[in-house]
């Protein structure tokens, strides 16, 4: 078997060339750090939407948490601690993107705000060895009677991915 070529992933400036699903919002986000520590603002359009929930989540070392979607809320996720992989994959019968992945990787060396639309399937996976911690602000509060979030194993096969393989 001969050696493949890599397709180009990145601009000359840094620019990520991948296809996002449709819907779905990535925002690097910029760490200013001095002495004392850091900060890192997140984008003013996360509170467009009114923020109704908010949540910590954390992953512990080696774990994967997902596969999840929800029907009605939108998640806005901020990533910042960690060294984590957010698997997406579009499940959406009406949609353009329709069985496309986006496997993505935050964290404190690369924050990112990210929306992921109704319908989208994720899972996130620490790929660190210390426990992960990320941000949810869903656009609909949590119903505790009946939550809108739908769960397939991680190994279904609905969902032809690999926790196990490189993402390229």
């Amino acid at each position: 078997m001969e050696p493949v070529q890599d397709r180009q992933s990145v601009t000359p400036d840094g620019t990520p060339l991948l296809k996002l699903i449709a819907g779905v919002r990535v925002v690097p986000l910029i760490s200013h750090w001095d002495a004392r520590g850091s900060i890192t603002q997140l984008p003013p359009d996360l509170f467009v939407q009114p923020v109704v929930d908010a949540h910590q989540v954390t992953i512990r070392p080696g774990m994967i948490k997902g596969w999840i979607m929800h029907k009605l809320q939108e998640d806005r996720l901020f990533f910042w601690q960690g060294d984590l992989r957010v698997v997406l994959f579009d499940a959406r019968e009406d949609s353009a993107t329709r069985g496309w992945f986006n496997d993505l990787c935050f964290g404190a060396g690369k924050p990112a705000y990210c929306v992921i639309p109704p319908g989208v399937f994720h899972a996130v996976q620490n790929l660190g060895q210390e426990t992960a911690s990320h941000m949810s602000f869903p656009t609909v509060p949590y119903d505790h009677a009946r939550p809108d979030k739908y769960r397939l194993p991680l190994d279904t096969d609905r969902i032809p991915f690999d926790f196990h393989k490189p993402g390229w």
